[in-house]
């Protein structure tokens, strides 16, 4: 709770900086609005789509002539900041989206190692067996192997797998 409380926070002071950019210079440029695609895009890493979403709405409206008092009136072509406001959310919700994808894959490829290398433990007992009734020093020699193999795997900081 509280990683995710600073996280928000980190994300809510970007956007008060691009925000106090934006102010300082008077007027959304092209240029400086670009700054609000980084706490998107942090929003996107953290929080996925529903986070990169909030986010990508919060910086439209930071970057909208609605928050910059000093911006032209509004006409038409003020109308500029509601596209912006839409490709921060549409990049943002896509960067999220991506991201659970990315942490969904990783997350399917733990599983298949882990049960590739049980599947590859398994082989390996049944593969000394069968050498059991074969050749009973190779056996041992086996077993010396697996029990160092596995010494120098705990020193080395590795789990035991099963």
């Amino acid at each position: 709770m509280q990683r995710t409380s600073v996280r928000i926070a980190i994300i809510a002071a970007h956007l008060a900086l691009g925000t106090l950019i934006v102010l300082a210079a008077g007027r959304p440029y092209f240029v400086l609005v670009h700054g609000f695609y980084f706490p998107v895009l942090l929003a996107a890493h953290w929080f996925f789509a529903p986070g990169a979403l909030l986010a990508g709405v919060a910086a439209g409206i930071l970057a909208s002539p609605y928050v910059i008092s000093s911006s032209v009136p509004l006409d038409q072509s003020s109308f500029a900041w509601f596209y912006r406001l839409a490709f921060y959310v549409g990049i943002g919700v896509s960067a999220g989206y991506l991201r659970g994808l990315f942490v969904e894959r990783g997350r399917r490829l733990e599983r298949t190692i882990k049960h590739l290398t049980g599947t590859y433990a398994r082989t390996l007992r049944a593969l000394m067996r069968l050498l059991e009734h074969h050749d009973e020093e190779t056996v041992s020699h086996c077993e010396r192997v697996a029990h160092n193999a596995s010494a120098v795997g705990r020193a080395m900081g590795f789990r035991p797998f099963e």
